[in-house]
């Protein structure tokens, strides 16, 4: 059985040495996949080296990271 990646309602079936357990399956409730910051990749000049009053350029790889926005001081970007 493929496990779900939806949010909502599931059932999870629980067994041991192939036996189910008693009350299985329980119904759950699954929300949305949180996404992972440890999985953005940054990268470009603007972070190793920047000058003050001057554009820094930076590139912020959120692809492997999850579904989400970009945030920083609860500012949407």
């Amino acid at each position: 059985m493929k496990p779900s990646l939806l949010p909502g309602s599931h059932y999870i079936y629980l067994f041991w040495s192939d036996l189910p357990l008693t009350n299985s399956p329980f119904l759950g409730y699954a929300t949305q996949a949180v996404p992972d910051a440890s999985k953005l990749v940054l990268t470009g000049r603007g972070l190793k080296e920047a000058t003050v009053r001057e554009e820094a350029e930076f590139i912020i790889d959120g692809s492997q990271a999850g579904k989400g926005r970009l945030f920083e001081d609860d500012k949407l970007f």
